[in-house]
């Protein structure tokens, strides 16, 4: 490694200095935010509606090809960026006017299908970690971009990298950080913070390889636990606090990826969906003493999101089912279609990505690049705002918010909008 990829580049260090870490509820620390559900619960007072332009830019920032979604902390944005199929960039950029704080890069080279980052970082503010889509791990201080260790998702623990490299995105929990390699030597993997050290592993006996999904989190009865899915649709919730596996679902129909993570419901209910045609489906998970049973509630398509995650909101799931032949669909918790926004003629999405907000969806349209809002109810789907905003190939990235902001980007820019503002 070269000596300008050993520390981070800093654009200012009387700016670094200058801001603060301090992090607040409404922060986005990492992929699908602080619940790691693609909600922003704490989101108020935003605008219900839109002039032709759509909403308020507040900053734009040129961006490498990729899919990766910001993280946001205090004041700061965090974005792994890719450069001339050479190198990796993490960037700290300042949420109020887009310029980078501090760059770090480090030597990554190669090219993929679909070229560019996918992980999105994670941050506690102290140290911010990343996972490079050829699957270096990195862990720098947040105050200044200076590394502190490094790991290798693929090379340590005996892993595959996937056709289109590595998506899968760093879990915050409590000292530790949780990582899905699914390779020989473990499937999950608790990273300590400070050090980079195993605290725990997983085992993977049945050799069951990486996919494109991220770790979430679910309590139940007491129990905290690690949910995973590897290729071909294997669940496994693992305890949070040594990494045993306490129970699988092989259940789900054989696809050769999956991209949404699994959505916990409540009640022990995990929602799961995917492409090629799979569709979507949802167990209980109940714990019986020491052991867990597993029961099947629905299997069907009335569901299929390929790329982007379905989301829970007041009792009633959101997703975009372009791959069944769908747009975004509202579904309740048994499986029943209460609406599709195709109906009537209304908008498709491609494979956009949907964010919830103060009782609104936000949804790219990944054929086109606009974003439309509308109302999250299952009343039917009401849009009350549409305008262009990112451009091809692919506007398929994950979005962020925090205080009105939502942080969304393209293969060649990064963008800020207002969503508090309606002129």
């Amino acid at each position: 490694m070269t000596g300008i990829c050993k520390r981070a580049i800093a654009i200012s260090a009387t700016i670094a200095l200058g801001l603060a870490a301090c992090a607040s509820a409404a922060d986005w620390p990492q992929f699908l935010g602080p619940q790691r559900d693609g909600v922003a619960h704490d989101a108020k007072g935003l605008a219900r509606s839109w002039p032709a332009t759509g909403p308020k830019h507040v900053w734009e920032t040129p961006v490498g090809p990729g899919y990766a979604g910001a993280a946001i902390y205090g004041d700061s944005v965090l974005l792994l960026d890719r450069e001339n199929d050479a190198r990796d960039v993490l960037r700290r950029i300042n949420l109020a006017d887009g310029k980078d704080v501090w760059r770090y890069p480090y030597d990554a080279p190669g090219k993929m299908d679909h070229n560019g980052g996918r992980p999105t970082p994670a941050t506690d503010g102290n140290l911010v970690f990343t996972i490079g889509p050829f699957g270096p791990i990195h862990a720098v201080k947040f105050s200044d971009g200076i590394p502190v260790w490094q790991a290798d998702l693929l090379k340590d623990w005996e892993a595959q990298q996937p056709q289109w490299g590595v998506a899968t995105s760093p879990l915050l929990s409590g000292d530790c950080v949780v990582i899905a390699p699914w390779g020989k030597k473990g499937a999950l993997v608790a990273l300590d913070k400070a050090t980079g050290k195993p605290v725990w592993t997983t085992p993977n006996p049945k050799g069951v390889e990486e996919g494109y999904q991220s770790p979430v989190p679910m309590a139940l009865d007491g129990q905290d636990m690690v949910l995973a899915i590897g290729r071909q649709g294997y669940l496994i919730g693992v305890d949070a606090r040594t990494g045993k596996q306490l129970w699988e679902y092989d259940g789900f129909p054989k696809t050769s990826w999956l991209v949404p993570s699994p959505l916990p419901i409540g009640d022990g209910r995990v929602f799961m969906t995917g492409g090629d045609g799979v569709g979507s489906a949802m167990i209980r998970v109940e714990r019986q003493g020491e052991q867990y049973r597993i029961t099947e509630l629905f299997k069907n398509k009335n569901m299929g999101s390929k790329c982007a995650q379905a989301l829970l909101w007041d009792g009633y799931i959101y997703g975009n089912s372009a791959d069944v032949g769908g747009g975004l669909r509202c579904l309740t918790l048994d499986s029943q279609i209460k609406w599709d926004s195709k109906q009537n003629g209304g908008p498709a999405f491609d494979l956009g990505t949907v964010l919830i907000a103060d009782g609104l969806i936000y949804v790219i349209n990944g054929g086109n690049g606009d974003i439309c809002m509308a109302e999250a109810t299952p009343e039917g789907y009401r849009q009350l705002g549409k305008a262009p905003l990112l451009t091809g190939p692919e506007p398929y990235a994950p979005m962020a918010y925090k205080d009105g902001k939502v942080i969304a980007r393209d293969m060649h820019k990064m963008f800020c909008l207002d969503m508090t503002v309606a002129k």
